[in-house]
């Protein structure tokens, strides 16, 4: 028997289905919005994130372009710090050496007298020059003078440039050589005793009849220092200590032989005779004033003596400048060499690329060495000069030499 239905409840259910099937349709339809919104938002949270991706790659490649500069930066603020470094322990070295720049004037200031010394050594060369030709000059008109003492005259312009020649030969073949050996003399041997010990006598020397530290040194004298014109030849050679001891001794001669000649041909000539005063006459006048003053400064000062210094200071500079010239080209060479070799070595896989400035260079490091020794020995102080670099090393040493010439000069 089939159920009855309310007729009520079944209006219900066929409401209540109506309303869910609503509900879907309505569900189905925002769902599309919903999936565009979704979508939206993904694509927006996508080029944000792409956006911060480019932003980070331009990032690393900005960092990456400014790195190498950053580094560059960096190497040449820690260069600057180790070249202050270096200065301060150069200050400290020239202090422990007593290098000073008043050291350094004064040096400088000496050069000077040095240079101006060296110059009135060819004055001298010049005058004695003048002595000789004024005489040849003036002595035809001399030798033709017949007044009162014509005789005298002539009898001096004979025998002073004998006496000139005369005193050469002499000093030459036999005062111009050194002593000879001393000679020794034995005692006789002593006879040999019963009962005494053999007794051997050293030969002893002889006493000498004078110290030789109370002879002056003697002067090897040449052609070019007392013949005429000859002595152009110290303009171009190598002047040394025995030259200027050598022309200022001739020019003694000359002014005692030549010099009164002419000084007695000028009274008998011109103050006696009253003849005119010609323009030999003046030569000889203007020669004699000049010779004498060289003379007197020769035996009354120490002109001579510090001449013959300058001289050989100079010699000394002038080696000690060459060794310091070949030092730092044969420097330039080890730097120039040092290039090549590292490419070398690179291009031969080697690891060890040594360059001048690490120290795996040998000849870089007996380089350093060598000076640092010469430096030592110049200083008397034992110093590590490994922060310094060659240039300012070598400058060191060149202020060191400069100090030793000069004491060298005050000896």
């Amino acid at each position: 028997m089939e159920r009855a239905t309310d007729p009520s409840v079944v209006g219900l259910r066929a409401e209540t289905e109506m309303d869910a099937d609503v509900e879907v349709a309505g569900a189905r339809a925002v769902a599309p919005e919903e999936a565009m919104r979704l979508m939206f938002e993904r694509e927006k949270a996508d080029a944000a994130r792409r956006g911060a991706e480019a932003q980070l790659a331009d990032a690393k490649h900005i960092n990456s372009a400014q790195m190498p500069h950053n580094r560059i930066h960096l190497q040449a603020l820690a260069a600057e710090r180790r070249n202050q470094g270096r200065r301060v322990i150069l200050q400290h070295i020239h202090n422990a050496f007593n290098i000073t720049e008043e050291d350094m004037r004064k040096a400088a200031a000496s050069g000077r007298t040095r240079n101006v010394a060296s110059f009135l050594f060819f004055a001298v060369l010049v005058g004695v020059e003048i002595d000789f030709l004024g005489f040849v000059m003036g002595v035809v008109q001399y030798w033709s003078f017949d007044g009162d003492g014509s005789i005298i005259v002539k009898g001096v312009l004979i025998a002073m440039p004998c006496s000139f020649v005369i005193a050469l030969l002499l000093y030459m073949c036999y005062l111009d050589h050194p002593a000879p050996p001393q000679a020794t003399h034995t005692h006789p041997a002593p006879m040999n005793l019963p009962g005494v010990a053999h007794i051997d006598v050293a030969p002893q020397p002889r006493k000498a009849k004078s110290g030789r530290l109370l002879v002056r040194e003697s002067i090897p004298l040449h052609f070019y220092h007392f013949l005429p014109l000859c002595r152009m030849v110290l303009l171009v050679k190598s002047i040394e200590r025995h030259d200027v001891e050598a022309i200022f001794r001739i020019n003694s001669l000359s002014s005692f032989t030549f010099g009164v000649a002419q000084i007695v041909a000028i009274i008998f000539t011109v103050v006696v005779a009253g003849e005119p005063i010609t323009v030999f006459v003046k030569i000889n006048l203007g020669s004699q004033v000049l010779n004498w003053a060289i003379t007197v400064m020769y035996f009354m000062t120490p002109i001579a003596k510090l001449m013959k210094d300058a001289i050989a200071v100079e010699s000394l500079e002038y080696n000690i400048q060459s060794r310091l010239k070949r030092d730092q080209e044969k420097w330039v060479k080890i730097v120039m060499d040092a290039g090549p070799l590292a490419a070398q070595a690179v291009l031969s896989d080697d690891d060890v690329a040594s360059t001048v400035y690490d120290g795996g260079n040998p000849e870089v490091a007996a380089f350093k060495r060598q000076i640092e020794e010469e430096i030592r020995c110049l200083s008397g102080a034992d110093l590590h000069l490994g922060p310094l670099t060659i240039t300012e090393i070598t400058g060191l040493r060149k202020h060191l030499y400069r100090l030793e010439i000069e004491s060298y000069a005050k000896v």
